[in-house]
């Protein structure tokens, strides 16, 4: 393990600085002015930054910064964390769970086994228990503390699929501990992901040993949607979930044959149903597709980075809009829409002060105050910028408050994809930090020295596994 504090070093703030007044990121993107902080970000700092692996998977079939909708770390009661990650061996996906007791200053191997597909790790905030779900031989299994073993295979009747396929599966679980899995089964067509159904179950442990769970549901839903973010009993019933998804469909399928893409990422859906039953299943579009000529090879795209619903019950998708080439419109960057847990769209709105490219999270603290995490691989430098999201007492639109630049914490590792915070999703209590953790390229670049093929993004060489922690505003 190794703590690094870089924010007090003087000399690598001026490189810091240097970097980003010579850099406007991975696209080149202008950076956004760097306003006088208010009190509420100018508290906020990385109180922990350590490193976990260095043999983090990166091929080409399921890796650690894939699938950015699933949980994969955890804050338990007493202090303990504990984060997922995948690693590889003799061609299989394995998943380790590290774990770092709140007097250890180590992190430290507590489990470990074979997935042929995406693992998640969630937090029990009845009994603090962990749980992991993974794919063993391709039956999608739970493995619970304190021993992990055996696991217990989540009943249902399942696609069997190779490790070069996709469930395209989520899970999320609830405050009483209610657990919901969700994979996506493609029905043989002519046109691929047309036709599809969402399969899910939900079930409880019983603290001990012992899991009861529902009957198994299927509901028809035609063209393909994953990616799901599942939020049980987040709508104020314990006998519902909501759910956000990301249209994912095949560029026929989605009328754009002549698409240089394969596969074609425009527009989000929210929909509920009930945990044990689809009789009162519910969905509306949260961002329709942007259209676009069907002969063209530039298709727009929005594509959803982040799913959340907050202590109040509105539910928030993050997502990123890139425009057909030459396009004037829609205009290309990080969006956010807030509905209601019925799926009636509260409000729209694009966040222009924050870079376009990278992605955003959002989480909620302790004090329900908003915030947005940005992060960018920028071809110099690695960006992470930190937001408050200020909501007007009187209309309710929701504004950026000054940002908190925490870069400097992160030098000199090269982000793949998006950090994974341990949120109510996942089981998370939340409280005045955020804890996070990310895959890097196993390379670490310096600041000011151009990104070369040394540097993969998460498709060559093993990956870093960090965690993180941001102290917020007390």
């Amino acid at each position: 393990m190794r703590h690094r504090f870089l924010c007090d070093s003087l000399l690598l703030k001026w490189l810091a600085v240097l970097a980003v007044a010579g850099c406007g990121g991975k696209d080149d993107a202008p950076q956004p002015a760097k306003a006088e902080p208010v009190s509420t970000a100018a508290a906020s700092f990385v109180e922990r930054f350590e490193a976990i692996a260095t043999d983090g998977n990166a091929g080409d079939q399921i890796y650690n910064h894939w699938g950015g909708n699933q949980p994969r770390i955890t804050h338990h009661a007493d202090g303990t964390i504990r984060v997922l990650y995948l690693t590889t061996s003799g061609g299989l996906v394995d998943w380790r769970l590290m774990k770092r007791a709140p007097a250890s200053a180590s992190w430290t191997e507590e489990a470990t086994g074979t997935s042929t597909d995406d693992v998640v790790l969630v937090r029990d905030p009845v009994s603090d228990l962990a749980h992991v779900v993974a794919y063993w031989q391709s039956i999608p299994t739970v493995y619970s503390s304190p021993a992990f073993t055996p696991g217990t295979p989540i009943p249902g009747s399942w696609q069997e699929l190779p490790p070069t396929s996709r469930h395209y599966s989520a899970a999320g679980i609830g405050a009483d501990g209610t657990l919901c899995f969700k994979t996506s089964r493609e029905l043989p067509t002519p046109v691929p992901t047309s036709n599809t159904q969402t399969q899910y179950i939900c079930g409880r442990h019983d603290g001990i040993s012992t899991w009861t769970w529902q009957a198994q549901q299927t509901m028809s839903i035609g063209l393909r949607y994953g990616y799901d973010y599942l939020f049980p009993g987040a709508s104020g019933d314990a006998n519902r979930f909501v759910a956000t998804a990301q249209s994912d469909l095949y560029k026929t399928a989605a009328g754009y044959p002549d698409s240089a893409n394969n596969y074609i990422f425009n527009g989000i859906r929210q929909y509920s149903t009930g945990i044990g039953d689809t009789a009162s299943w519910s969905q509306s579009e949260l961002v329709t597709p942007y259209p676009a000529p069907p002969s063209t090879t530039s298709v727009p795209t929005a594509r959803q980075k982040d799913g959340f619903i907050d202590s109040a019950g509105r539910v928030f998708s993050a997502y990123f809009v890139e425009p057909s080439a030459g396009a004037s419109a829609p205009v290309r960057g990080h969006y956010m829409v807030m509905a209601d847990s019925a799926g009636n769209v509260l409000l729209s709105t694009r966040w222009a002060a924050v870079p376009t490219f990278g992605g955003t999270r959002i989480f909620e603290d302790g004090k329900k105050r908003l915030w947005l995490l940005w992060t960018g691989q920028g071809s110099l430098f690695t960006y992470v910028y930190l937001y408050p999201i200020i909501e007007d007492p009187v209309t309710h639109v929701l504004s950026l408050g000054a940002v908190t630049d925490l870069s400097t914490a992160f030098w000199p590792y090269s982000i793949n994809g998006m950090p994974m915070l341990a949120v109510p999703r996942g089981g998370q209590v939340i409280d005045n930090v955020v804890d996070a953790t990310f895959a890097a390229s196993d390379t670490v670049y310096v600041s000011g020295s151009p990104l070369g093929p040394e540097y993969p993004n998460g498709k060559a060489n093993h990956q870093r596994i960090f965690y993180f922690r941001i102290h917020l505003p007390d």
